[in-house]
């Protein structure tokens, strides 16, 4: 069969991607997810531009590339776009305003750029959005709490700056969060115990924080809790009141001050969990949840 013109500029955009070692994943012979982490050279402005020839495209992911408002603004009106990482790329605010035709866009991740509280009302024009990720930018506590009250996020990342009392008020009260992840060392046991009325999350990861064993108390009471990640938490260190949060199933620990002796407690409370102790070592599952 013949293809005609736009399959056939797909098809180049296609190929020369992949020279460049881009991933792309294909759905019925159309590309649908483009990622440049591995790519062997850097991706030229010719051949970012090559992307708005992918008609179905859902995902793209920039990490470290670097990418300029033309590219975004010939991303934008593609009609299946869902998904934009631009997490460790020299872009602003000027980036999410060239995305504002990205209607059907649902996650935004955009971990250390430089984008401000400018871009507040560019993340409210996303309607569709469900997952942001804004640690390490310089967006306000105050634009988060807008986009909590104006969508119905299901995942969030912030870092400490921007947990502010009333930012972790209205993370508390959003009833369609999910996935929750708070960075750095700013982070503290004050900014967890509010969240400890949340109903709906089921995922909440902590990395490089300042909080203690004070901040798992607060977190035990979290009733549909199904995954608790605690990466380089050093005051962490005893294990055994996670037990307390019966519907936890995955327990991560590497880096925190945990005791074999913490781990083996947790292990006897919820037999059908699984913990990683630390980093290195293999998951381990209590042998008694398959006995």
């Amino acid at each position: 069969m013949k293809l005609g013109s736009a399959d056939n500029a797909e098809r180049a955009a296609r190929l020369q991607l992949q020279r460049i070692g881009a991933t792309i994943e294909l759905i019925a012979g159309k590309v649908v997810s483009v990622d440049f982490n591995e790519t062997v050279s850097s991706p030229s402005l010719i051949d970012l531009l090559k992307l708005r020839h992918f008609s179905h495209l859902r995902s793209v992911d920039f990490y470290e590339t670097e990418v300029t408002v033309e590219v975004l603004q010939a991303l934008a009106p593609l009609p299946k776009l869902q998904k934009i990482s631009l997490n460790c790329c020299h872009v602003d605010d000027a980036a999410t305003h060239a995305l504002n035709g990205a209607r059907a866009l649902q996650g935004l991740y955009l971990m250390d750029t430089k984008v401000t509280d400018n871009s507040a009302d560019s993340l409210e024009a996303f309607t569709e959005l469900r997952c942001l990720r804004i640690d390490g930018t310089r967006v306000s506590g105050t634009t988060i709490e807008r986009v909590l009250k104006t969508h119905k996020l299901e995942e969030l990342w912030l870092d400490g700056a921007q947990a502010t009392p009333a930012c972790v008020k209205s993370i508390a009260s959003c009833e369609s969060l999910q996935n929750l992840t708070l960075v750095g060392s700013l982070v503290t046991d004050e900014m967890i115990k509010p969240l400890a009325r949340m109903l709906s999350l089921r995922r909440l990861t902590i990395l490089r924080a300042s909080i203690t064993d004070q901040a798992i108390r607060a977190v035990a009471l979290m009733r549909k809790l199904e995954t608790l990640g605690l990466n380089d938490c050093k005051g962490i260190t005893d294990a055994a009141p996670f037990a307390e949060c019966t519907t936890l199933n995955r327990l991560w620990l590497p880096y925190t001050s945990v005791t074999a002796e913490g781990i083996a407690s947790f292990m006897r409370a919820l037999p059908n969990a699984t913990i990683w102790p630390s980093r290195g070592q293999a998951t381990i599952s209590n042998p008694s949840a398959t006995d």
